[in-house]
């Protein structure tokens, strides 16, 4: 059975730590990778002569920090110096040949002439900006105006559109009234052909009634006639 107490336990501690990198290697370093390989190689070779020119003016041995700093950039200096050496930018007695001087010189040059060359470049790309961002601007302005029309050009839209409504709101009532009135003459039609077909009807029987009464008429006549004979 366990009877472990976690709330004695001791907890865990690291007692290895990285060692703590100065902040200016950590820069140069990040600047390096920008810079020329030869300009960087010119610029440590000068910092390592400044630094055993330097090594009488040690900060005192209880500032640490300060010993530790020095002593981590004086052998980054040895092992610049050691990579420069096995690449022939420098000699066995640590200096800068005079054929290294010139080709420094005109690589210097060469860069004075791109760098020329680039901030003419540079200043044509900011008036090549600067068209760009007024042409930018003209065009914003043509949008702004754009969306101006485009609106005014809905609201009339709309506004036809609610006119078209009201006109064939109009004309469906109009339909509906003139379906309304042809039906009612249909109506009156049919009407007047059933009367004028009574009316007929009625004057066929009158003229017949007429036709029978006229024979009887003179049916009587000629009787009276026969008798008005027979009596003379």
């Amino acid at each position: 059975m366990n009877t472990t107490n976690y709330s004695q336990a001791r907890p865990h501690t690291n007692t290895r730590r990285r060692p703590r990198i100065p902040r200016f290697a950590a820069y140069r370093a990040s600047t390096e990778r920008r810079e020329d390989p030869v300009s960087v190689a010119t610029a440590r070779v000068d910092d390592a002569e400044d630094d055993e020119d330097a090594d009488d003016e040690l900060p005192p041995p209880h500032k640490r920090a300060r010993v530790h700093r020095y002593e981590f950039r004086k052998e980054e200096q040895a092992n610049i110096l050691k990579i420069l050496k096995r690449y022939g930018l420098v000699n066995a007695s640590n200096e800068i040949t005079p054929d290294q001087a010139e080709f420094f010189h005109t690589y210097a040059n060469s860069q004075e002439q791109e760098i020329a060359e680039l901030e003419k470049k540079l200043e044509g790309q900011r008036e090549d900006i600067k068209n760009i961002n007024e042409q930018h601007q003209e065009n914003i302005q043509q949008g702004v105006d754009l969306m101006r029309f485009h609106r005014k050009q809905t609201r009339c839209l709309a506004a036809k559109r609610g006119t078209m409504r009201t006109l064939r709101a109009i004309i469906d009532e109009r339909n509906a009234n003139i379906d309304f009135v042809e039906n009612q003459v249909v109506k009156l039609e049919n009407q007047v052909a059933y009367l004028s077909k009574e009316l007929s009807t009625a004057e066929t029987k009158r003229v017949l009634e007429m036709q029978v009464e006229a024979q009887e008429l003179e049916k009587r006549q000629k009787m009276l006639s026969d008798r008005m004979s027979d009596i003379k």
